[in-house]
């Protein structure tokens, strides 16, 4: 798929921005565990159900629990682990097709709140390390600025207002400074950075290609991301890989390539160790499959968690040491 139709879109997975694609004091504030926890549960989302689903498991795919059914995408977890946010195009009538809003949730399902109420889409939604939500929102064709609020929906804030599109956030471990992919260059996606305010942005990767889905790295050093190439054999016109980047935009290196299967939405292990992430063959073909994959950093393997088939954006909870 590729990125120039990479918009919200509800396809296979609706993964996200269906691909499209998202920052005081708290009122209901949470307190940063730790930079460099310990693995907790994975969230996941799955696109296999109507409406689809939001769940989470253990660390090794065990103790599988739904927590929301209600067409519900990208699952995010607190910095303390006790919350996660995501989107979701639920409807009254159940069916699933209407405008993507940002909803919070406790770790077990309940207490699901909706924050946002817009006739546009708002997406992809993180959290920054004191607790405030950041998020990405439609405001025209092609047109995806960020905004911030606090974890309760409050005092919500424009931060962009660049040409084109800002989508996939994610928030330095320090809180200072967000990454995003961005279409400000020629209309293709590459990562930038800014300012938790908004300013300062910085274009971090420039070539021929499209960068985007960046996580930054626990010790705040690295961001990880997918990197789009033609390729007009496979089923998709495209082949996607992971790179990891330095915050800064220099030593790039590749940490995937399979021509036989893309990797898409990596995040980082609480400790650092290993990246998580959908592999997919046959990308949008007829024999779409796809895994959540572990990484190990250090050895180069990879294991696959959980049921073939399930799982779209994943994401892993921080547990701070010692609990």
């Amino acid at each position: 798929m590729s990125s120039r139709r990479r918009g919200p879109a509800r396809g296979r997975y609706f993964w996200i921005v269906g691909i499209c694609a998202v920052f005081a004091l708290v009122a209901t504030a949470t307190a940063f565990a730790t930079s460099r926890g310990e693995r907790g549960r994975i969230a996941f989302d799955d696109g296999r159900t109507f409406p689809s689903l939001i769940g989470s498991m253990k660390p090794d795919g065990t103790d599988v629990q739904i927590l929301s059914e209600n067409g519900d995408h990208w699952p995010r977890w607190s910095p303390d682990g006790s919350k996660i946010v995501f989107f979701s195009t639920r409807t009254p009538d159940g069916s699933d097709n209407g405008p993507a809003e940002i909803f919070v949730m406790n770790a077990d399902g309940s207490g699901q709140t909706q924050l946002t109420f817009n006739d546009q889409e708002d997406q992809v939604p993180t959290w920054t390390p004191d607790g405030r939500i950041v998020w990405s929102h439609r405001t025209g064709p092609g047109q995806w600025d960020l905004w911030i609020m606090n974890a309760d929906g409050s005092d919500q804030q424009q931060l962009t207002s660049l040409d084109g599109a800002e989508l996939w956030p994610s928030v330095s471990p320090q809180g200072n400074r967000v990454v995003f992919a961005g279409t400000q260059v020629e209309g293709r996606f590459h990562l930038f950075t800014m300012r938790i305010d908004g300013s300062d942005v910085r274009q971090i990767t420039s070539d021929e290609h499209e960068d985007w889905a960046p996580d930054w790295s626990p010790t705040g050093n690295d961001i990880v991301f997918t990197r789009e190439y033609l390729a007009p054999e496979t089923s998709a016109g495209v082949d996607e890989n992971l790179f990891i980047v330095h915050a800064d935009g220099t030593n790039l290196r590749q940490i995937t390539n399979r021509p036989d299967r893309v990797e898409i939405f990596p995040v980082w292990a609480p400790d650092g160790k290993a990246l998580l992430y959908p592999a997919i063959t046959d990308w949008f073909g007829p024999n779409w499959d796809t895994w959540l994959t572990v990484y190990d950093l250090k050895s180069g393997t990879e294991t696959r968690v959980g049921e073939d088939n399930r799982g779209g954006a994943p994401s892993w909870q921080p547990v701070a040491h010692g609990n």
